[in-house]
């Protein structure tokens, strides 16, 4: 089950409304990987052939462009080759790398994501939970 966040700066009023995790269709690999690019799905594939027995998940993170600073949510992608788990992310449209938050780091403090209009850091609702 996924969840709806609300991020809000108190500084400038902005508001970021997200869903993140995972909805009970996340479980089929053809269904998944039509949230990757071309390129995120040829590395999935090749991490997937590599192991014997691949494990993997599909969710969805918010993330910080590290470039541009904007706040999205991106698809993640974890597979786990013979031991090691690989990430996948979509990267962003400008070409830059994200930082990702993790549901549980953003509702207990443990990360922080700063406003990308003021650079204060916002608060976090979990406003609900979809499927």
């Amino acid at each position: 089950m996924g969840q709806r966040i609300l991020l809000k700066c108190n500084n400038c009023d902005n508001r970021l409304s997200f869903e993140t995790g995972q909805g009970i269709m996340d479980n089929d690999l053809d269904r998944v990987l039509a949230y990757y690019d071309d390129k995120s799905q040829t590395d999935i594939r090749r991490a997937l052939e590599s192991s014997d027995k691949p494990l993997w998940s599909h969710t969805r993170m918010v993330a910080m462009c590290l470039i541009n600073r904007k706040v999205d949510v991106v698809p993640v992608f974890t597979v786990n080759v013979n031991g090691e788990d690989q990430v996948v992310t979509v990267g962003c449209r400008c070409g830059g790398n994200h930082e990702l938050y993790a549901d549980e780091e953003l509702e207990s403090g443990v990360k922080r994501v700063k406003c990308p209009k003021c650079g204060h850091e916002m608060t976090v609702n979990v406003t609900g939970y979809w499927d």
